[in-house]
């Protein structure tokens, strides 16, 4: 099986403006059966990183409350 890979970062963030499709690790746990239903079978967690620098690569949690 191939993976269809879905990328998604956790928490808001600013740019034009702010957006944020998933604040918290449930937003994301809880919209898992759509993403399903669109067809990704894999999901991609994006490091915590401001304009493309990651921030930190061990601490998750800030990321994920």
């Amino acid at each position: 099986m191939k993976a269809t890979i879905y990328e998604v970062q956790i928490g808001i963030k600013y740019y034009a403006g702010p957006y944020s499709p998933f604040p918290t690790i449930n937003d994301l746990i809880g919209a898992l059966p759509r993403i399903k239903e669109i067809g990704f079978n894999t999901v991609q967690i994006m490091l915590y990183c401001s304009h493309y620098t990651i921030i930190d690569y061990i601490d998750v949690k800030r990321q994920f409350v």
